[in-house]
């Protein structure tokens, strides 16, 4: 054989190992991001071959220790910076005269992370040379790994690419985190203005360059120039892609200008070069939600999620768009429509936006904010519900809040706490309240709220006073019983000097008083702790600690201390669940009430509540949408039990921090509510897990 088929047939058998490659760089003054981007590659590289271009910190320092410290052999060259193509192209020759034995360059910026999904991507590379995507919110693909017996050049002074003599393929199992964060980007506007210019003026008619030039003057905010210059590049043609990305940026110039029908005429005439691209149409969304056009926005929101992710296109693709974007403006603008069908599709884009992990905090977040207006009362969701005050008297200047119901044998049982203080009422808040009292009452309930029987939960002469504190008691009682006695778990915080919230283990004798505490130590002890969910698992007693990453800690009763028993990771994100009620056992695994915290503003925030059932193993197995119990802002279920013989849920939970309250719910609303999580099974086996 002779020719491309002679050296692919000897690549070919090459690929009987791993190719060999050799990071190829030029550098300058990268001291502070370094590391990160030699981290990333290191571990598929045999070589390297860098070239500083007059760093006059500790970058080649930097470079030479981490390669020497990990046994990889390579070279740092020292040339000078004349544009970007040619000491690209330094670079790369000074590579293939290298004596290190590599097959291919891995050409790398400073400010980029190489991102392995496949570590076995190297035994698959045969071609001249491969595309790898980029991604920093845009997505493109981008030549990085280029064969060392293969003819290829940087072409452009700035924003240049690499011109290969040979077919280049799209490589998967790899990529590169874009952080567009390098030693030079201070200086890169007015550099690139220069060198394009002058690359302009030697070439007029050179498109490429009229689009990095357009591009250069957005970065500046010198939109009028840079409309102009994407006008140009548009109508330039070549290749397709760039001039459609250049007709989108000039209706964004427009938009910057204040030009509001250049900007809709210019996404039109993008959409209509590109049907196959949805950004337009999602500019076009946005635009008018923002302008209080909902219906409008719904349009372009309902045409442009038809388009699917262009998998062919190398150049600039918003992948937010495509994953998320058409979600969040549904979740926003379909509000605000007469359409039920449109509102009921806002309803479902926030609640799939807040529960899933591809999309960004920001976007999550904002669809969690936005729970508030869509969080439905307790009634609307699971049918009629039972809510009944929990009337325990008290004398001033105490009130009743946040009891904790359980169902013990046939009786149902709560604790109320009772606390001095008062919300909004600046005289009876913290500062002017010298102390933030709290006291507990144990009171066996009828099946209707009414308060059989009540007593004071006070500490036996037994247990160790609390230190001096100005915050006094045990707060947020959940009841259970363990070993045939009763417990309940309790934020303290006068238990340790530094009045740092623990959770506190106590047992309850017939008379309500407190036999035996425990300040449960042994997992992040220097953190503040609250809002840990019991669950009596035969002998053991575990809790749930969090509900993302799931986290159970066990107690161990000889040494009187919690260890870290499992965690999980679910499928969805609900880093943003707290602790409610105990676990309960219901049906084949366990349920719970927890809450999440929504800001209405800086000062305010509203809480909402969910059920969560975990599987035997207590990962998280399906969970409903957010509700709230009232119209008041504050509320906050420590309770739950499951009434079997009625099939009833009996949740309890306080409002404002000044009222009891208990609601009776019917268990098989609440189960038909209950959206399965994916992977985990009925019985509590997670797919693909041992």
């Amino acid at each position: 054989m002779t020719g491309d088929a002679a050296k692919a047939d000897g690549v070919a058998v090459a690929r009987a190992r791993a190719a060999r490659l050799c990071l190829n760089m030029i550098v300058r003054n990268e001291a502070a991001i370094i590391e990160r981007c030699l981290a990333a590659a290191a571990p598929a590289i045999s070589h390297y071959a860098i070239c500083d271009t007059g760093s006059t910190d500790d970058t080649r320092e930097r470079i030479a220790a981490y390669f020497a410290a990990r046994g990889i052999p390579g070279e740092i060259h020292d040339v000078p910076f004349i544009d970007f193509g040619t000491t690209r192209n330094a670079a790369l020759d000074l590579a293939r005269a290298s004596p290190g034995a590599f097959d291919y360059l891995l050409l790398v910026d400073a400010d980029m992370e190489l991102e392995i999904a496949d570590p076995a991507f190297r035994e698959r590379l045969v071609a001249p040379a491969y595309y790898v995507r980029q991604h920093n919110g845009l997505s493109y693909w981008n030549a990085r790994l280029v064969r060392r017996d293969v003819a290829a050049r940087y072409v452009g002074a700035t924003h240049e690419y690499l011109s290969v003599d040979g077919r280049v393929e799209r490589l998967d199992g790899i990529a590169f985190a874009d952080h567009a964060c390098g030693s030079s980007r201070s200086e890169k506007t007015d550099r690139d203005i220069r060198l394009l210019t002058a690359a302009l003026a030697a070439n007029p008619g050179d498109a490429r360059s009229m689009f990095y030039l357009a591009q250069t003057y957005r970065d500046a905010g010198r939109h009028a120039e840079a409309r102009d210059w994407y006008a140009k590049r548009a109508e330039a043609g070549g290749w397709d892609e760039e001039a459609w990305c250049a007709m989108l940026m000039h209706a964004r110039s427009c938009l910057a200008l204040g030009d509001a029908v250049g900007f809709v005429d210019g996404c039109l005439s993008a959409y209509e070069f590109r049907p196959t691209r949805a950004e337009p149409l999602a500019d076009l969304a946005r635009y008018y939600r923002e302008r209080g056009q909902n219906e409008s926005a719904m349009l372009w929101v309902e045409a442009g999620q038809r388009i699917p992710y262009p998998e062919g296109d190398l150049l600039f693709v918003d992948e937010g768009v495509y994953r998320h974007g058409f979600l969040a403006e549904t979740s926003i603008a379909g509000y605000y429509c007469r359409s039920a069908d449109r509102r009921r599709a806002a309803h479902e884009a926030a609640l799939e936006l807040q529960l899933r992990r591809d999309v960004p905090d920001h976007v999550r977040g904002l669809a969690r904010r936005n729970g508030l207006f869509y969080a439905p009362r307790v009634e609307a969701l699971f049918g009629p519900v039972a809510t009944v005050p929990l009337g325990l008297p008290l004398e001033e200047p105490f009130t009743a809040m946040n009891p904790s119901v359980m169902l013990d044998g046939d009786d149902l049982v709560a604790v109320i706490r009772a606390v001095n203080y008062r919300l909004g009422d600046p005289e009876r808040s913290w500062p002017k309240l010298r102390e933030i009292l709290t006291r507990n009452h144990l009171a066996r309930l009828a099946r209707d709220g009414t308060i059989l029987d009540v007593r004071e939960i006070v500490p036996a002469a037994a247990i160790p006073p609390a230190l001096p504190s100005a915050v006094v008691g045990f707060e947020d009682l959940r009841l259970f019983r363990w070993r045939g006695r009763l417990h309940a778990t309790a934020t303290v915080r006068d238990r340790n000097p530094a009045m740092r919230c623990e959770i506190a283990l106590v047992e309850l004798d017939d008379a309500a008083r407190i036999v035996d505490l425990v300040v449960l130590r042994g997992y992040d002890d220097d953190r503040h702790q609250k809002n840990w969910m019991p669950a009596v698992d035969g002998d053991a007693l575990l809790f749930v600690y969090l509900c993302d990453p799931t986290t159970v800690l066990r107690y161990e009763p000889e040494a009187r201390r919690v260890r870290l028993e499992a965690v999980h990771e679910p499928a969805i994100a609900l880093d943003h669940l707290r602790g409610g009620s105990q676990l309960v056992r219901f049906d084949d695994g366990w349920i719970c009430l927890t809450h999440e915290v929504a800001m209405i503003d800086a000062w305010n925030r509203r809480y909402l509540h969910r059920f969560v059932r975990f599987d035997r193993a207590f990962r998280v197995a399906a969970i409903t949408e957010p509700f709230r119990f009232t119209d008041e802002p504050i509320e906050f279920a420590a309770g739950l039990a499951h009434d079997a013989a009625r099939d009833a849920l009996v949740a309890s939970f306080g409002v404002q921090d000044a009222r009891a309250m208990m609601a009776t719910i019917d268990a098989a609303a609440v189960r038909r509510a209950l959206v399965g999580v994916p992977g985990v099974g009925a019985a509590g086996a997670r797919s693909g897990e041992k």
